[in-house]
């Protein structure tokens, strides 16, 4: 190519990208975050964001300047698929597997190999409309059909396995948790008959026991939304309508609670998903509040990240609503409103010095110089 159509087609790539307004998708901040902030100990720090498919690999010059040239004029960055709505999510050893709403197939973040697939649009295992899920140790997933009033079991490459329950045994299923250590999975099944959590073998599907019924007493559940597996098998299940959290032992018997109605650290408005770490300590999510209330194992307040943002940048939310934590302690954090997964990693946790990934506008740079 000679001097000119080199400098007709900078010049063409230059008019046509400044009218793009600057992209919603936040970048990491300037400044670390980490939590608790000082002068506590910091615990976390915010390590990255993710908005969709396109965060998993690092692109060629060549695709990444086809991708500014084909950017329609609405002021949205390319980010690929996977979110569409998000709504719940599991995660094994930095694979994410991600419900949306508005999808009925689960979207599958495999970042260590930087992959992305879906899980549940073949047969057999068709998904027609998840509402949880869980993993076990093996990465096996298994997913809450609400449509279907069954569990949905998959290994971890996407390949299903079998199905646990069905309409004889679920009237609205809408969660299930995988117990990392035995074999067992915990359904929460919300109907007029009664607000309870179904406990069944996860190789047979033999049907165990149950525990809970609807009311406002110990041990009783107004809308029940999730179950977190804790210290010693403890079965942490948030009473979401009671606004609290409802301790059971491994065999369902009533221990403790903790959480009231309220706007005070500690307390609840709006509480969803919860998750449990290593130690054994719990994460609540809470859609009003937007943020993440951290409790030691017998429901000690100990602090919060995340906080209400109309910008969605880092560390801020708008309808907060799903989470988990891997086997190296990072927290995995849904908003449904802006679309993304923001992932804090223990300070604990050492990671290898990379050079960080260029922007857009770097990219554009390095792609024009070269022509």
């Amino acid at each position: 190519m000679n001097a000119l159509p080199r400098f007709l087609m900078a010049g063409m790539i230059l008019a046509m990208t400044a009218c793009v307004a600057t992209p919603t998708k936040s970048v990491e901040p300037a400044v670390q975050q980490v939590f608790p902030p000082p002068p506590a100990e910091p615990r976390y720090i915010f390590e990255r964001s993710l908005y969709g498919s396109s965060d998993l690999v690092e692109k060629s010059r060549e695709s990444s300047l086809l991708t500014l040239l084909a950017r329609k004029n609405n002021g949205q960055e390319d980010i690929g698929e996977g979110m569409a709505r998000p709504q719940a999510l599991a995660v094994h050893h930095g694979r994410v597997f991600l419900v949306n709403s508005l999808d009925s197939p689960i979207s599958v973040f495999d970042i260590p190999n930087k992959k992305f697939f879906r899980v549940g649009e073949n047969r057999p295992g068709v998904l027609q409309m998840p509402s949880g899920l869980s993993a076990d140790r093996a990465g096996n997933l298994f997913v809450a059909d609400a449509k279907a009033n069954a569990i949905l079991v998959f290994d971890k490459e996407g390949h299903y396995l079998h199905r646990i329950g069905g309409p004889k045994w679920f009237s609205h299923l809408t969660n299930v948790t995988a117990d990392p250590k035995v074999n067992r999975v915990y359904a929460i099944d919300v109907s007029d008959a009664g607000h309870r959590v179904r406990v069944f073998d996860s190789l047979d599907g033999r049907h165990l026991f149950d525990f809970g019924t609807r009311g406002h007493g110990p041990g009783e559940f107004n809308m029940p939304y999730d179950l977190a597996v804790g210290k010693d098998g403890r079965l942490n299940v948030v009473d979401s309508g009671n606004f609290r959290v409802q301790i059971f032992d491994h065999d369902g018997k009533y221990l403790r609670s903790f959480g009231s109605a309220g706007k005070q650290p500690g307390q609840f408005t709006r509480p969803k998903e919860i998750a449990a770490d290593a130690e054994g300590n719990l994460y609540v999510v809470d859609g009003a509040f937007c943020n993440v209330q951290i409790y030691d194992p017998d429901g000690k307040f100990l602090f919060f990240i995340g906080t209400h943002g109309e910008d969605g940048g880092a560390v801020k939310y708008m309808m907060p609503t799903g989470i988990d934590i891997d086997e190296d302690g990072r927290i995995y954090f849904v908003d449904q409103w802006y679309g993304k997964i923001d992932i804090f990693r223990p300070l604990r946790v050492r990671v290898e010095k990379k050079n960080p990934p260029l922007s857009s506008k770097e990219k554009l740079s390095r792609s024009l110089s070269d022509l």
